[in-house]
C-alpha cells in the first residue's frame, strides 16, 4: 500500500444500477473500491469455525472521479455522486451510514489525493 493512502471506512451499500444487493465498499483516501460479497455470513449451527465471509473484486472509483456528493430527495438513506456528467445513486442501510459515506467521501474530494496505481 502506498505510504499516503489511508483506509477510512468501509461497509454494505447498493450502488443503483451497479450492484446486485451483495455490494460492499472500502473507502481509502484516494478510491472508492467496490466489491460483491462471497462466502457464508450466517452462523451454521455447530460449526466452530467462525462465519468466513470474502470479496470479489468489481471496480475502483478514483476520488478525483467524483465532482458532487448530495443527498437524495426521494430516500432519506441514498445519495447522488456525480462523476464526469453522469449521475450514481448509492443507499446505504441507515441514515447515519449515509452520512459517514457522504463525509468521508467529501473529505476525499476536498484532500485530492491522486495515488498512481501500480498494476
Amino acid at each position: 500500500m502506498h505510504p499516503k493512502r489511508n483506509y477510512l471506512y468501509e461497509g454494505k451499500m447498493d450502488w443503483v444500477g451497479e450492484s446486485d444487493g451483495d455490494a460492499y465498499f472500502f473507502l481509502f483516501s484516494d478510491f472508492l473500491l467496490h466489491c460483491a460479497t462471497t462466502g457464508d455470513e450466517s452462523e451454521k449451527e455447530g460449526d466452530s469455525k467462525p462465519n468466513e465471509k470474502g470479496f470479489r473484486y468489481v471496480t475502483i472509483v478514483p476520488c478525483n472521479f467524483f465532482k458532487a456528493i448530495t443527498e437524495s430527495a426521494e430516500n432519506p438513506t441514498a445519495f447522488e455522486a456525480t462523476f464526469d456528467g453522469e449521475v450514481g445513486t448509492f443507499v446505504a442501510p441507515t441514515e447515519e451510514e449515509k452520512q459517514e459515506w457522504m463525509k468521508h467521501i467529501t473529505k476525499c474530494m476536498e484532500d485530492k489525493l491522486n495515488i498512481e496505481f501500480d498494476w
